[in-house]
């Protein structure tokens, strides 16, 4: 028995292999800013969808390329847990979600429309926590990019600065780069699928770029799958749906 132990030691050794390593645990988290046509800067929607209260049937959502609802339909993920807060609360629900084929966990919370100031700002901060060197996350905005609205774009002053750490980043809203490059540089974290343009963000692309993620391909191939799921979802060329990812 003691040999057996020595040798099996002799091999890690050999081969750099450390067998009481701690298995790399990930993690992907969603803040997910409702549409409204009252509080933000959009384009207005049906009012229907349009509701920044009203998750049920919010565009980014409950809608049928919303969060909740096309990550509850998909086929690689199965919904563990959805649960409605108080109304009175910033967040309206909370989704949890298991990727299927990797264990994976996706937490999704939806933020009233009003609150995607706090949104985003929490965004930031969860992007600025080192955490464990087994440990890799990944963190997702989705929603308008308030930061292009006067009322909101202040808050970037305030945005927090840490060292670099395994946290990656991706934000689906209009012009992402441009607002949110530097600040996630800034939290220590690594940006990898931000916008070029306007954007419709939506699910399907999210779970496309969540998907090359969990696969560990490279950020310039999570941005070309991000692409070619916009392109077809929206039917515009994949050559324009590249240059909205920054896709050479």
């Amino acid at each position: 028995m003691i040999m057996k132990t020595l040798l099996l030691c002799l091999v890690s050794i050999f081969f750099n292999i450390n067998v009481f390593a701690t298995p790399q645990k990930r993690t992907i988290h969603l803040f997910v800013a409702l549409a409204d046509n009252a509080a933000q800067g959009i384009v207005p929607v049906p009012a229907a969808i349009g509701n920044g209260q009203d998750a049920a049937r919010n565009l980014y959502w409950g809608a049928r390329y919303g969060i909740k609802n096309y990550f509850s339909k998909s086929a690689a993920w199965q919904k563990q847990s959805c649960i409605e807060q108080q109304k009175s609360e910033p967040v309206l629900e909370r989704c949890v979600f298991i990727h299927r084929s990797s264990g994976v966990e996706l937490v999704a919370e939806a933020y009233q429309g009003p609150a995607i100031g706090k949104a985003i700002t929490d965004f930031m901060n969860q992007l600025a926590q080192p955490l464990p060197s087994h440990h890799k996350h990944l963190s997702i905005f989705v929603g308008h990019n308030g930061l292009m609205d006067a009322p909101i774009s202040p808050i970037a002053k305030n945005f927090p600065a840490a060292s670099p750490h395994a946290t990656d980043a991706m934000v689906f809203a209009c012009f992402s780069a441009r607002y949110f490059q530097s600040s996630i540089k800034t939290a220590g974290a690594s940006p990898l699928v931000l916008t070029y343009g306007l954007m419709a963000p939506e699910a399907y692309v999210v779970e496309a770029a969540v998907a090359s993620w969990l696969r560990n391909e490279s950020e310039i191939l999570m941005a070309q799958k991000a692409a070619q799921a916009y392109g077809d979802y929206q039917k515009i060329k994949l050559s324009s749906a590249k240059r909205l990812f920054g896709v050479p």
